[in-house]
């Protein structure tokens, strides 16, 4: 399965939403956009209504406010956009049977780095949310923590009786695994620019498996 980008399962999650007329559809995907080209604050109204072909009114006709319309705007994504999007991950990369942990390791860091780069407007959306309000914490917790990384536990076991990898607890090996992504989103949202993508992928890679790869005694 080809993995979508947020964007793209967003606007086919609005149109699965019964209670949504076209026209507030519109106005949510300018908005959206908007938001993660310019910021919540720098977005106006009128701006939000031009991209969405309505009158300025019909915006707070359906929305009473911009944070109020901010929350519209995400609920799709914690609520249904992100769990699918870990749905994909897990059929894509995690659902497989890998040979060597580099394989393994590899897979799952391009994977995400790549996932991560390709929607990073849309994650500083999220991420400035959730600094005002946790209310979303529990959504994304499931679907990019709780979610792949139970899928991910049979993986290391069955590289485990391989002696593929370290004699550790899952949890601590996928805390491990998630440093260089955590660092490599800390870098996509606070505009430190980063390495070529390939480069990221390669040297997190190399640490990752350097520091996995059982010694012998």
């Amino acid at each position: 399965m080809t993995e979508s980008k947020l964007r793209e399962l967003y606007e086919q999650n609005l149109r699965q939403m019964d209670n949504l007329t076209e026209k507030q559809q519109n106005i949510l995907k300018a908005a959206l956009s908007l938001f993660a080209e310019q910021g919540f604050d720098a977005t106006s109204s009128s701006q939000i209504a031009k991209r969405a072909g309505v009158a300025v009114g019909s915006v707070y006709q359906h929305f009473h406010n911009k944070r109020e319309l901010l929350m519209a705007v995400l609920t799709p994504l914690t609520k249904s956009v992100f769990s699918q999007a870990a749905d994909q991950f897990i059929d894509k990369t995690l659902d497989k049977d890998y040979n060597s942990l580099e394989q393994f390791i590899r897979a799952l860091v391009a994977d995400r780095m790549l996932f991560i780069s390709n929607n990073r407007e849309e994650f500083k959306i999220m991420l400035g949310q959730l600094l005002s309000d946790n209310q979303l914490g529990p959504e994304l917790n499931h679907a990019f923590n709780e979610q792949p990384k139970t899928t991910a536990f049979p993986i290391i076991d069955r590289l485990k009786k391989k002696k593929l990898i370290i004699d550790y607890p899952n949890d601590v090996i996928v805390q491990f695994v998630f440093g260089p992504l955590v660092t490599f989103f800390g870098k996509i949202i606070l505009a430190i620019k980063p390495m070529p993508i390939d480069q990221e992928i390669n040297y997190a890679v190399g640490l990752i498996v350097n520091g996995l790869t059982p010694r012998s005694n």
